[in-house]
């Protein structure tokens, strides 16, 4: 199972159209593919930002499977995402 963290700054004006981005890869591209999606607001939860050493927002991480990998934009370049998870 894939499994992807999406850390964003709520009030940017970038972290809705991550989240929209994403999810629309998520349906188009994994399909039916089985995966969980977080999405993590820094300013909602600094801690988690902080244990993920979340230095730019939006900021997706692909937890798993192994290894991890970290893209940071928003979200817009599927072939980009699609090249990292």
């Amino acid at each position: 199972m894939t499994v992807l963290e999406l850390f964003v700054n709520s009030f940017s004006p970038r972290a809705e159209p991550a989240r929209d981005n994403l999810k629309r890869f998520c349906e188009e591209v994994l399909g039916g593919q089985p995966h969980e999606l977080r999405v993590i607001d820094v300013i909602e939860d600094p801690e988690a930002a902080e244990a993920a050493r979340v230095v730019a927002t939006p900021l997706l991480i692909r937890r798993a499977p192994n290894p991890e990998m970290r893209f940071i934009g928003d979200m817009a370049d599927f072939a980009m995402l699609s090249a990292v998870l």
